[in-house]
C-alpha cells in the first residue's frame, strides 16, 4: 500500500529540477590578463591591466543568453582598491552569480645598480694548523670517553 501511495505521489506531483544557468561561459580581457585561466564556477579573479590602460576592455559569453547582466566599476583609479563586478541573474530561476575582478596595474620598474658604494669583501684570515689542532683535540676527547664508558663497562662485565 505504501508503495502505491508513493507511486501516486510521484505521478501526481512531478518535480522538475533545473540547473542554474546564471554563469559566464567565457571571459577574456583585451587590454590585460587574468591572474588564472577563467572558469565559470570560480568568481574571484585579479586582472592585471596593461601599462597606460585606465578602462577595462573585455569580451564575455553567457551560458544562457536570456540571463540579465549588471556591470559595476570598470575603470582603474590610481591609489585605491579597484573592484570590477559582474552580476549575472537567471530570469527563470532567479539565481544570481557575482563575479569579482580586482584591477591592478602591471608595474615595470627599471633597476639601477650603483656599484660605487660597494666595498670588496675581505678574505677571512685562516688560523694556521686549525684543522689539525681540532682533529687532535677531538680524537683525544673520543679516546677518553671510550676509556671511561666502554672500557670500564667491558671490565666490569668480565670481572
Amino acid at each position: 500500500m505504501k508503495k502505491f501511495i508513493f507511486l501516486l505521489f510521484l505521478l501526481a506531483f512531478p518535480c522538475f529540477v533545473s540547473a542554474s544557468s546564471a554563469y559566464i561561459k567565457n571571459f577574456e580581457v583585451m587590454n590585460g590578463r587574468l591572474s588564472i585561466p577563467f572558469q565559470q564556477k570560480n568568481n574571484i579573479y585579479t586582472i592585471y591591466l596593461n601599462d597606460g590602460a585606465n578602462t577595462l576592455e573585455y569580451v564575455y559569453e553567457l551560458e544562457d543568453e536570456n540571463s540579465k547582466i549588471e556591470i559595476l566599476n570598470q575603470e582603474y583609479i590610481e591609489g585605491i582598491e579597484n573592484i570590477f563586478t559582474i552580476k549575472v541573474t537567471d530570469e527563470e530561476t532567479k539565481d544570481i552569480q557575482i563575479y569579482t575582478f580586482y584591477l591592478e596595474k602591471e608595474k615595470t620598474q627599471s633597476v639601477n645598480l650603483d656599484l660605487s658604494n660597494i666595498k670588496a669583501l675581505e678574505q677571512k684570515k685562516e688560523i694556521p694548523h686549525l684543522k689539525e689542532i681540532t682533529i687532535v683535540i677531538c680524537s683525544i676527547f673520543i679516546l677518553i670517553l671510550f676509556k671511561f664508558f666502554i672500557w670500564n663497562f667491558y671490565k666490569k662485565r668480565n670481572s
